[in-house]
């Protein structure tokens, strides 16, 4: 009995191992451009929480509640910005010249990395500081990095 069970459960992983080898196949380029154009969204919606910030603080008696939501509001699309690199890009997407020793393919593997890196710190920035220069950082590097991202 206990060797039938273990049985099955070694054929139900290896069943269940083609299904995992092309994890990293399933994406393509329709998947990045949503995850592109999701980010640069999610920047739109910061600006738009941070000029909303600043027109509710210079009035006479601000309203609290409406300026914390502005505030949840942007540092949720921060971290989904910060999600999108590290789950999406960082896990699936960019990896490693494993195979390839050319320099070239090194290069853009830290090119990737360096631009991913700087457009994650932007995205923290933006959430910490209502500052309208952040987000258009922040967009900059976005745009920045599709391109190190796509290019071959």
């Amino acid at each position: 009995m206990k060797s039938s069970v273990i049985l099955f459960i070694v054929i139900a992983v290896l069943a269940a191992l083609p299904l995992f080898a092309g994890a990293n196949e399933i994406f393509d380029d329709e998947d990045d451009a949503l995850r592109f154009a999701s980010m640069n969204k999610c920047a739109d919606v910061i600006l738009k929480s941070i000029s909303e910030i600043g027109q509710l603080t210079v009035t006479a008696k601000p309203d609290q509640s409406r300026i914390d939501s502005q505030i949840a509001l942007k540092s949720q699309q921060a971290d989904e910005i910060i999600n999108i690199c590290s789950h999406y890009f960082l896990c699936q997407r960019i990896s490693l010249p494993f195979a390839s020793k050319r320099e070239d393919a090194l290069d853009r593997y830290r090119e990737q990395l360096d631009s991913i890196h700087q457009l994650m710190r932007a995205a923290m920035r933006c959430k910490q500081v209502n500052d309208v220069q952040n987000v258009e950082t922040l967009k900059s590097l976005i745009s920045s990095f599709a391109e190190a991202y796509r290019s071959k």
